[in-house]
């Protein structure tokens, strides 16, 4: 549900599925679209990893850690894709470690 989210709705490219075998679960690798250009600047889509779950899973900071450390390469952010029970999801974005947020 969350691949087709992110193909269809979302219109990510070069969309992979990553297998997290010490975790028994897959993630997906893609390229988010990149923000509207402004005639300042020209931006590319930068490649993002999304670890689908289910809205009543426990997940641990253990568990989220080991997928920072499973991945590779090892990436600086990773996004949860919280899939509920009326198939809504939901997209939180986790930083490895304490990150300024952007102003």
């Amino acid at each position: 549900m969350t691949y087709n989210d992110l193909k269809f709705a979302q219109k990510w490219t070069n969309i992979s599925v990553v297998d997290i075998p010490a975790l028994k679960r897959y993630a997906i690798r893609g390229d988010m679209p990149a923000p509207a250009e402004t005639s300042e600047q020209k931006s590319t889509p930068q490649s993002r990893i999304v670890v689908p779950c289910m809205l009543s899973e426990n997940l641990s900071i253990e568990w989220i850690n080991a997928v920072f450390d499973t991945v590779t390469p090892p990436p600086s952010e990773i996004y949860m894709g919280i899939v509920s029970d009326d198939s809504s999801i939901v997209y939180y974005k986790l930083s490895k470690g304490m990150v300024k947020p952007p102003q």
